[in-house]
């Protein structure tokens, strides 16, 4: 019985054995070759780098061909369904004229028995061309510096430089063929009779020179411009000491700007007025044009010929007026410059035209006359900002009009009622919206005017506004200038709050009540400065209340030196934001003083929301 029972053992053990799984053959996997220049020289393809294509690929395992197949247009060719093992990959074919391999001519590729996705590349770099010049001035030689130089090749842009201070640039790593080369029109610059694109050819591993030549020069002082002669192509580089929208022509749609470097002014006609946010007081800007005159006022305009070219450029100067004698105004020596003239006496004010330009004659102590002209109703002026027989120190740039000597404001801020010296800053609660009409809500049209009627500028940074609903504080630098004016408002949107600019955003923290409330300002110390209260009666409904006399006591809305604002800012609401109110009496006599705390400053640009007025055109 033992040798059946070990023969059934045995039996038993190999059928057993044969039910056993067999070993796995495992997933099928994927191979993507990749073929391309490796033109930044990071050993891996990258989005710089140059796919080559119609390469064949071929597939080899124990050295039998599995497959074949070529490179795309992206450089690739991909191997689908492949059984795990290794590979060997082989390439042939036209390559990128002047490139050479610089990988592994016949990598390996394993597929695992987990059939995962691998690459392979075939790294090719060029013989590295170059292609380099320098653009000059003929006459003499000199670089032109910071001009962009654009390369490229079938229309496609290559890469970008910029030329050096000798007017040096240079391309490097490049593939050879044909290339073309496009210089910027920077400044004046004039490239002759070929224009500014050239067009070069490079051999793989070689350099190709491209020098430039031109006439005119790249930018020039603003003294030099207004001494070139009329018609002369010019270019300069200044700041802006008139914006966008104050002096405007043509239904307010194009604006004359001023600008400034250290050797003078001019005038620029024109850019866009929609284009007010651009061109601010002390944005740098580079300038091209022709130089022309209009009406003797120097300057510099477009033409068919010479199109104006305006651009903003990093950084920038507020050009501060110099300080003259009516005299010297008289004498044009700083034309075109920002001027301050002060202790002028008004002796006429001429009707505005229906664009808002009028005149005022002014004179000095020494009784030299000088003409104070609003260029339009953009500058917020008007013949009620004047007084005749008042003393003003005017700011602003001096030009003329056909030999008359012109001295042309541009804010309010710009005219300023000459006072008692030394009197300081002197803030008061002038204008109070409490309850605008229903069209704007009071949650965002709600507003109170500060006026500075003193001689000097003040910084409210940290002072505190109060009413009966809540209190806030001026975190960030507000400016007074004197004569000046800020807007605390309930909403800094001017598509909500009626087109008014708030220079202080009190959002909710300020609620003016529409039956009773008392408005405080505090300095930085908690002292009350100015403090209004009005009772039922105060808060018309779409109407503002003004302060007549800014010398005079103004604690009762309810009194007689408040107002009712009769004219109107937006629909049905009345009022007068940022400027003189209805009303208005000249403050009296200060004596000397300052405010507890104050901080004085130099005085600031002072804006007024954009008047829509058609017109003639006005220079």
């Amino acid at each position: 019985m033992r040798p059946i029972l070990l023969a059934a053992v045995v039996a038993a053990i190999l059928v057993s054995a044969c039910d056993e799984a067999s070993a796995p053959e495992g997933r099928e996997g994927t191979l993507t070759v990749r073929a391309y220049v490796d033109n930044d020289a990071t050993g891996t393809q990258t989005t710089p780098d140059l796919p080559v294509s119609g390469l064949a690929v071929t597939l080899s395992r124990n050295g039998v061909v599995v497959a074949t197949q070529s490179t795309a247009a992206n450089g690739l060719a991909t191997f689908d369904g492949l059984a795990p093992g290794s590979y060997r990959v082989r390439t042939s074919g036209t390559v990128p004229t002047g490139a050479m391999l610089v990988s592994n001519p016949e990598p390996s590729a394993v597929i695992n028995f987990r059939g995962d996705s691998v690459d392979v590349g075939f790294q090719f770099a060029f013989l590295p061309a170059t292609i380099s010049g320098r653009v000059v001035r003929l006459a003499d030689d000199a670089g032109a510096e910071n001009v962009q130089v654009v390369l490229k090749r079938a229309g496609l842009t290559v890469a970008t430089t910029t030329t050096s201070a000798t007017g040096a640039y240079q391309f490097q790593r490049l593939a050879g063929g044909d290339y073309q080369l496009e210089f910027e029109r920077a400044g004046a610059i004039d490239y002759g009779t070929a224009g500014n694109t050239r067009s070069v050819t490079v051999t793989a591993g070689q350099t190709a020179t491209m020098d430039v030549n031109y006439t005119g020069s790249i930018f020039i002082t603003v003294a030099e411009a207004r001494a070139a002669a009329v018609g002369t192509r010019v270019a300069v580089i200044a700041d802006v000491t008139v914006p966008a929208g104050r002096f405007t022509s043509t239904n307010d749609t194009r604006s004359e700007i001023w600008v400034q470097d250290a050797t003078g002014g001019l005038a620029v006609f024109f850019v866009p007025t929609a284009d007010s946010a651009l061109y601010r007081v002390g944005q740098r800007v580079e300038v091209v044009g022709e130089r022309s005159a209009f009406v003797g006022q120097e300057q510099i305009a477009g033409s068919t010929a010479t199109p104006l070219v305006v651009r903003q450029r990093t950084g920038g100067t507020v050009r501060a007026a110099k300080t003259i004698t009516a005299a010297v105004a008289k004498s044009l020596a700083d034309e075109g410059q920002l001027v301050r003239v002060a202790g002028l006496r008004v002796l006429t004010i001429s009707a505005a035209d229906t664009s808002g330009a009028f005149n005022v004659i002014v004179a000095s102590a020494a009784n030299d006359t000088l003409v104070i002209r609003n260029h339009r109703d953009n500058t917020g002026l008007t013949p009620a900002s004047f007084t005749v027989g008042t003393t003003y120190d005017i700011t602003g740039v001096l030009t003329q009009n056909n030999t008359t000597v012109q001295v042309k404001p541009r804010f309010p801020a710009d005219v300023v009622a000459a006072t008692v010296p030394g009197v300081g800053p002197r803030i008061v609660i002038n204008e109070l919206m409490a309850n605008p009409d229903s069209l704007l809500a009071d949650v965002n049209a709600e507003y109170v005017e500060l006026y500075n009627y003193g001689t000097a500028s003040i910084d409210l940074q940290n002072w505190i506004i109060a009413d009966n609903f809540g209190v806030d504080t001026i975190k960030t630098s507000l400016i007074v200038p004197a004569g000046g004016y800020v807007i605390l408002g309930a909403n800094a949107d001017p598509a909500l709050n009626g087109g008014i600019q708030v220079d202080f955003d009190f959002k909710t923290d300020i609620a003016l009540s529409n039956t009773a409330d008392r408005f405080t300002l505090k300095d930085p110390a908690g002292v009350t400065i100015d403090s209004v209260g009005y009772a039922t009666g105060a808060a018309v409904p779409g109407t503002s209340r003004g302060v007549i006399d800014a010398s005079a006591d103004n604690s009762n809305v309810n009194g007689a030196n408040w107002v009712a604002q009769s004219s109107v800012y937006f629909q049905a609401n009345r009022g007068t934001p940022r400027a003189r109110n209805d009303g208005y009496v000249a403050p009296a006599a200060l004596s000397t003083g300052s405010l507890q705390g104050a901080v004085f400053l130099a005085p600031q640009e002072q804006s007024m929301p954009r008047a829509t007025r058609t017109g003639a055109t006005d220079r």
